[in-house]
This record gives structure tokens, C-alpha cells and sequence, in this order.
């Protein structure tokens, strides 16, 4: 289920508990369910209100802003307003999020950030009970206006609007790792911040606020109680600020949840420093007495809650904990005597895999250098050995993001080996004689699928092609509940290939989308269990859109239906909105069909899929695909105009690229291939075009 929250703010934020009259600050707003709120909607109520009665004629509806409104009738005019927004909105609510808690927490910035935090989490919390549905909550909020005074008082901490944002984005998603993994996959959140004095919708949450709370004291008790018929959340932040939330977790041995509110809640605090000693003092004593045996497992989940973060691709706030633990948690651990070879270890297996995904070959080289040097010493376990593979697993993922696909494949070959002849004298042990002949691995099934991605990016050769077939069939075997991630990996093979048919059978394989339906039908099912869009769906839609593309030059029947379904689904503008990997390869594909088709309108997905993977060269993996994706939109324009535009662009970026320090061997070769086929370009002809959807498909898409 759907949700749209709006969400404006009221109060200045600061310790009011001591002036008489003066209410605590709120954000508040308005909660739809289903559909969005859009501008003629909201400017429909304004308009219809201030037309039902000669006494609001003097409120301006066009900026309408409750404290800066001074008209006798404003009361009623906002009641009269919400009651319509209300009722012409199935199942929507008033929203006010608050704390009398939080009050005495002197820097403004940090009250209103933990207040907006908390109440979305609770307000989660509901609606996830509420429904049995997924809950997909999109947030518009107000972008906060500063205050110069306050932040020359030092109630402020100097956030510019971006800032709020990923401020925002660290709380909400720290408090949702704290979710049980059941209640997590049936959450999605996205923000986005809006101007209450232009968008309409917001001023909808303005009128929300001015009656909560911010001209509370003009509207009459009748018009009161008619807002308190309304139907209205309200959600109380517990937590009297972040300190004794960090005590309250000491103080229960939860060390590791301690740990998450010290270096991301409270760390940008005013106070932090003041009682940073003291943290460090509590600390060592609980990790004293709850012992070696029990900091292994606070630090198992906090090593959880990392990989909850890379899940749900928070990858900001993930750098900022990986920097803060790394440089003083362990510098910590090191000075007391209590450090643990395998946490230092598992920071940077997780900072390995944090980089990888990113790109960025030389932080994520720096992190193996230190997870090898630390191998020697981890703990000879049984145990350790499923965690010595899954960091081979990565190192295989780390060499495929820099192309180094034989390296890969090595690796993956060495831990098929390695789990095979495991398996094999298991079978031989009496012990296990009931498993014998049966005995299948999770990790065996991984390393199968790694492979077969791998061969997908490889030298094309029939050789290969029946290799990762097979591999596919063996990881199906050993790990049959992967069959959406087995059928995306192989679709992509086939698609590799050219052989559409068959990748599309694979794309339907991973969803259970029966076989016995047509076939506009089939794509319109496929979809819908692909959608809504989000960063666990979009790498499904990647290989859909890959596949469409692809069947341009060898079904263009069958593109056309997957283009057209795609359309129906109504989606490109959720990817649009997006702003990583592999969202840009989506809008690559789909710029590409529309300019084959000599459809109109493909320049905004074709400049945002570039947007993206040129965003940041040091991330060198997507950077490339920008220069594929670039080669591909100037092979396939009709302009002559755009064509000169794009190759010298692409020229430039190409440039860029080569003259960056320290790239991967592979990478580099790769790069410098593809600079000798587009350096000799000159003029537009079909031949030109040919040598730049060569020069394009020349670079791995992973």
C-alpha cells in the first residue's frame, strides 16, 4: 500500500517548557493513502473553500501561510479546509509528530531532526499494522527556513537543506535497522523536500500546523472540536534527547545499539564532546563485564546493522559509521587491550563491500589489503571457514567491478573446489550418512550464480555461453530458493548473447510468471511483480530494459510489446527520480528503444542516465558505463547536431578516464580499447555509428 506524507513544521525548537502558553514545536501534516496529492487538487480545495463564503475573500490562497495570515476568519477558513481535504480522500488522516521529551535538548537542528525521525518510525509502526501489505511511505516535506539568530546563539548546527535531508534519511534508517527483517521487507521509504511557500500540497500541512499548534489559541472550542473529529495521529518522540538514550542502552548491556546512537544520533550533538570521557569510561566497564564471548555478539550485531544499511543502499550514512568506527572505536579497542582481530576484520570486509558497490577501486583495494593481512589471524574455526568464504565471494564481486573477469573466475573456481571436495567427504562421514548423496550449500549455489554473472560480461564464445548455462542449472540445484536472483543472471547471459527469447523465459522464471499466458499479458504480470519501483526492484527492471533493447536489432515485434507494457506500467518516472546505479542503465535502455524508434522525448532519460554514471570519477565502474551509454545515444540519434555534440563529449570523457592514477590493469585496457576505436572517427556515416555500438558493447555491464 501506498502512503503520501506532507509534512510541514511549527515552533522554533527550543526548551519552551519554561514559558507559560507556549506549546511545544511539532512537524504536522497530512497523510494520504493510495494516490498522491497533486497541485491542481490542492489548489482545487483553496480555491472551492475561499469561494464557499464571502468572509475569506481577503485570504490569500495563492501563498497561503498561516502565521503570516491576519485575517479574522483564518480559523474557520482552515477548519472549513481540512474538513474538505479530508473527506475527499479516502482513508487520509492528520499527522502530528511532537515530545515534551525532547524539549530541554538545547540545539534546535537536533530536536526537529529526532522529532521528524521518531514519528515517521512510529508512524510506520502503525500502518505496518494496519495493513498486510507492503508499506510504502513517500514523505514531501517543507524545507526549513534558517534562523540566523538562533544558530549565532548556538542553538544551531549550520545544515544547509541538502544536509536536513541526509540527516533525516541516517535517523529514519537507523531506527528501521532496528526492525525485525520480517517487518524491514515490507517497508520502503523515500523524502523529498518541497517549498511550502510555493507547493500547494504543503501549504495543505501548513493549514495542519496552524491549527495544531501554531494560531492554536484564536480558533473558537466549536472549531476545535471539529478538528478533533477528524481523524489525526499523533506521535510522541520518547527519548529525552540522544545521551540518555546511549546510557539507557549501556545501562542494558546493548552495546551494539549504544555503539549506533553514539556514532550517528548523537554525534553531531553540541554536547558530544562533553561527554565523550565519560562514554568511553561506561563503555569499557560493559565490555568488561559482559566479556569477550558477549562483545562477540554485540559485535555481530552491529555488524547486522551494517549490512542492513547496505541493503536498504544507505550508503552516506554507511561511510560516515564505517570512518567513525574504524579511526576510534578500534583506536579505542586497541588502547584498553581489548580489541578484536575479527571486528577489525569484518569493518573492512564491510568497507570492501561498501566501495565495491560504489566503484571505488582504491578504497575498496585499500580494505582487501587490510582484510588479507588479517586473515592469518582470525580464529581457526569451522565457523570461520563460511565467513572465509563469503569474503572470497566479495573479493570475486571486487575483481568483476574492475573487469578483471579471469581473476574472478579464478577465485570462484577456487571456492567451487573448495566446497565441492567439502561436501564430498561429508558425504563419506557415517554421522552424516542420512544427508549422504543430498548434501547441497547455500555458498556453492552463490558461487554457481557469481559465475554465471561473470561469464555474462566475458568474451562472447559458445564455449562460454553453454559453461554459464550449466552454472546456472548447478546454482538453481544447490540454492533453489534463489530462483529470481538465478533467472536475472541468466536472462542477463542470454541477453549477452543475443538470444532474447530465452532471456526473457528467464526474466519470467525469476518472477513465477505462468507460462500458459499470452504474451501482452505475461509482460503486463511480469511488471507488476517487478514494480514499484525501488533499489530491490530496479535491478530487475535493469535486465527487462536490457532485454527490450536488445531485441530492437533481433525482435523488434517483441520490443515493441515490451515497450508498450512498460509504458502501461507507468514507472520511468520513479527511475527518473533516481539517482544510483543501476538506474542509469534502465534509462539508458529505454533512451536507446525510443531513439531507434524515432519516438520523442528520449533526451531527459538519456541525460540522466549520464547524469548518474558521471557523476563521480573515482566510482570508475559506472563512469564507464556512462561512456557505453554515450556511444550508444550518439550512434542512434536522428540529429546530425546531436551526433557531432555527443562524440565530442564522449571524447572528453573518455579523456578523463585516462588520465586517471592507479586504475585497475583490466579497467585500463578496457578504456584504452575503446579510445582507439572512437579516435578515428570522423564525420557521421553508417559506418561511424557501427563502430560506436561496437566501442559501446566493448565495455562490461555488470
Amino acid at each position: 500500500m501506498k502512503y503520501y506524507l506532507y509534512l510541514d513544521e511549527s515552533g522554533k525548537f527550543l526548551d519552551d517548557s519554561g514559558r507559560q502558553g507556549t506549546a511545544p514545536s511539532i512537524v504536522a501534516g497530512l497523510l494520504l493513502e493510495g494516490r498522491p496529492l497533486n497541485r491542481q487538487q490542492a489548489e482545487s480545495y483553496f480555491y472551492a473553500v475561499k469561494k464557499s463564503s464571502p468572509a475569506f475573500r481577503d485570504i490569500n490562497v495563492r501563498n497561503f501561510h498561516g502565521l503570516e495570515e491576519n485575517d479574522a476568519a483564518l480559523p474557520e477558513f482552515v477548519v472549513t479546509l481540512l474538513i474538505k481535504a479530508i473527506k475527499s480522500n479516502a482513508n487520509s488522516s492528520l499527522v502530528e509528530f511532537s515530545s515534551v521529551h525532547l524539549n530541554k535538548l538545547g540545539n534546535r537542528d537536533l530536536k526537529y531532526l529526532n522529532i521528524f525521525a521518531e514519528g515517521v518510525i512510529q508512524l510506520l509502526q502503525k500502518l505496518l499494522l494496519m495493513t498486510s501489505e507492503k508499506v510504502d511511505l513517500h514523505i514531501i516535506y517543507a524545507r526549513r527556513v534558517s534562523n540566523e539568530a538562533s544558530e549565532k546563539a548556538g542553538y544551531g548546527i549550520y545544515l544547509t537543506n541538502e544536509e536536513y535531508n541526509v540527516r533525516i534519511r541516517e535517523r529514519i534508517f537507523l531506527r528501521l535497522a532496528r526492525f525485525s527483517r520480517a517487518a524491514r521487507d515490507r517497508v520502503a521509504v523515500s523524502l523529498q523536500q518541497g517549498d511550502a511557500n510555493n507547493d500547494v500540497e504543503l501549504m495543505l500541512a501548513d493549514a495542519v500546523n496552524t491549527v495544531l499548534r501554531g494560531k492554536r489559541a484564536l480558533f473558537s472550542p466549536d472549531q476545535l472540536g471539529k478538528v478533533d473529529k477528524l481523524p489525526i495521529m499523533r506521535f510522541e518522540a520518547l527519548a529525552d534527547d540522544a545521551w540518555s538514550m546511549v546510557c539507557k542502552y549501556l545501562e542494558s548491556n546493548q552495546l551494539a545499539e549504544a555503539l549506533l546512537a553514539w556514532f550517528v544520533d548523537y554525534y553531531e550533538d553540541a554536547c558530544h564532546q562533553v561527554h565523550q570521557n565519560e562514554f568511553y569510561e561506561l563503555l569499557e566497564r560493559k565490555i568488561r563485564d559482559v566479556g569477550r564471548d558477549g562483545m562477540q555478539r554485540q559485535h555481530e550485531i552491529l555488524s547486522q546493522q551494517l549490512n542492513n544499511m547496505a541493503i536498504n543502499r544507505d550508503f552516506a550514512r554507511t561511510e560516515k559509521l564505517l570512518h567513525r568506527l574504524q579511526d576510534e572505536y578500534l583506536t579505542f579497542l586497541q588502547a584498553r587491550q581489548l580489541d578484536s582481530v575479527w571486528f577489525k576484520f569484518d569493518l573492512y570486509f564491510h568497507a570492501l563491500t561498501y566501495y565495491s558497490h560504489l566503484g571505488r577501486h582504491r578504497d575498496a583495494r585499500a580494505a582487501i589489503e587490510v582484510c588479507n593481512s588479517l586473515l592469518g589471524s582470525l580464529p581457526s574455526s569451522w565457523e570461520m571457514v563460511d565467513y572465509y568464504i563469503s569474503y572470497r565471494l566479495r573479493l570475486a564481486e571486487y575483481y568483476k567491478d574492475n573487469f578483471d573477469f579471469c581473476e574472478a573466475m579464478k577465485v570462484l573456481s577456487g571456492l567451487e573446489k573448495l566446497l565441492c571436495d567439502t561436501l564430498e567427504v561429508m558425504g563419506m562421514v557415517d554421522e552424516l550418512g542420512m544427508f549422504a548423496g543430498n548434501l547441497t550449500s547455500d555458498s556453492l549455489g552463490k558461487v554457481y550464480n557469481s559465475m554465471t554473472a561473470a561469464l555474462s560480461c566475458m568474451e562472447r564464445s559458445e564455449e562460454n555461453y553453454d559453461r554459464g548455462m550449466s552454472f546456472s542449472e548447478l546454482a538453481l540445484r544447490h540454492k533453489p530458493d534463489n530462483r529470481s536472483r538465478v533467472g536475472l543472471s541468466t536472462a542477463a547471459l542470454a541477453c549477452h548473447y543475443g538470444h532474447i527469447a530465452k532471456a526473457l523465459e528467464y526474466l519470467y522464471m525469476a518472477f513465477d510468471v505462468d507460462d500458459s499466458a499470452d504474451g501482452a499479458h505475461k509482460l503486463a504480470v511480469l511488471l507488476e511483480r517487478i514494480l514499484p519501483v525501488n533499489y530491490g526492484s530496479i535491478f530487475a527492471l535493469r535486465v527487462y530494459a536490457d532485454i527490450m533493447a536488445g531485441a530492437v536489432e533481433h525482435d523488434r515485434g517483441l520490443a515493441d510489446s515490451m515497450y508498450e507494457a512498460l509504458k502501461q506500467a507507468d514507472c520511468m518516472e520513479a527511475v527518473l527520480a533516481m539517482s544510483d546505479y543501476p538506474a542509469n542503465v534502465v534509462l539508458w535502455k529505454y533512451a536507446v528503444y525510443r531513439m531507434c524508434s524515432g519516438l520523442k522525448g528520449s533526451e531527459a532519460a538519456a541525460r540522466k542516465s549520464l547524469e548518474i554514471a558521471y557523476a563521480h570519477i573515482e566510482n570508475i565502474t559506472i563512469y564507464m558505463q556512462g561512456l557505453a551509454a554515450q556511444a550508444d545515444f550518439a550512434a542512434c540519434t536522428r540529429s546530425k547536431n546531436s551526433y557531432a555534440n555527443e562524440l565530442n563529449d564522449l571524447q572528453r570523457h573518455v579523456q578523463a578516464v585516462l588520465a586517471q592514477p592507479d586504475l585497475p590493469e583490466a579497467v585500463l585496457r578496457v578504456a584504452n580499447d575503446f579510445a582507439c576505436k572512437i579516435s578515428s572517427l570522423e564525420g557521421d556515416s553508417v559506418e561511424a555509428r557501427q563502430v560506436l555500438r561496437e566501442a559501446a558493447s566493448s565495455i562490461p555491464v555488470l
